[in-house]
């Protein structure tokens, strides 16, 4: 029987509402179906751009920081990148300083061999120097790096100890009178202040020396003293710069 069209025995034939209907809905699911797909895809393609970016932008920050040493976009490397360019920068800084340190030790060597070859210092033709040297400092005040205002004199809040210990170059004391003298010179009034020169012990051997450890071979020994002695002389003498001086000499090796 028929109604309306429509054939009850079979619902689904061709030309029936329903049939119609059935058709609709199942293209309508599909188009449903590709769109929900399309989006999803989309949304992934979205995803691996985003990704893909992220990448670059991390690659092209480590470039610069490799090659510059600046890293504007420390947050997108990784843990292991941003350490190895902590531990270069490290390196890198070390080095530096240690090529500033031997620049400054190469320049001091040559000007103390140029002036022990001459026998300056405390010893030998030194208080020639010296003398010119009171006259100067007298004529001319040393120009300090800063002053500090301190609410006493500084002699009363300031003591400046210096170390000495054996050396191949004793008893030239040209080296412990650059150091005390670039004290004075940088900081204001530290030339009226209390100076110890701390002269280290030592054992004589006559086997391997090790300076480190205090274990020095007879000749030099031998100029240790005549060092410490030519440094007595200048305190006793009141020859600058070490007219505030004086002189402890350890009876074993503390390792200064």
């Amino acid at each position: 029987a028929m109604v309306r069209g429509v054939d009850a025995t079979n619902k689904t034939q061709s030309g029936g509402r329903i049939s119609r209907l059935n058709k609709f809905q199942t293209r309508a699911q599909a188009i449903s179906n590709a769109t929900r797909a399309i989006h999803e895809r989309d949304k992934r393609v979205a995803a691996a751009q985003r990704e893909l970016r992220s990448r670059e932008d991390a690659q092209a920050a480590a470039r610069l920081a490799r090659h510059s040493g600046y890293d504007p976009k420390g947050s997108l490397l990784s843990d292991g990148e941003a350490a190895a360019l902590a531990d270069r920068r490290r390196r890198e800084a070390k080095a530096a300083k240690a090529a500033r340190f031997l620049a400054e030790a190469e320049r001091a060597a040559a000007l103390l061999e140029s002036d022990c070859d001459g026998g300056g210092g405390a010893n030998g033709d030194g208080a020639a120097s010296d003398a010119a040297t009171d006259g100067s400092e007298a004529a001319t005040p040393p120009a300090p790096l800063h002053a500090v205002r301190c609410a006493a004199p500084l002699p009363e809040l300031l003591t400046v100890i210096v170390t000495t210990s054996p050396l191949p170059r004793h008893p030239c004391s040209r080296l412990l009178d650059e150091i005390v003298r670039s004290v004075h010179r940088h900081c204001a009034g530290a030339a009226s202040c209390r100076l110890l020169l701390v002269a280290d012990g030592y054992v004589e051997v006559r086997g391997e020396s090790a300076y480190k450890r205090g274990r020095v071979p007879s000749d030099v020994a031998a100029a240790y003293e005549s060092h410490k002695q030519a440094l007595r002389a200048a305190i006793s003498a009141g020859a600058a710069p070490y007219r505030t001086a004086e002189l402890l000499e350890q009876p074993r090796h503390q390792g200064f």
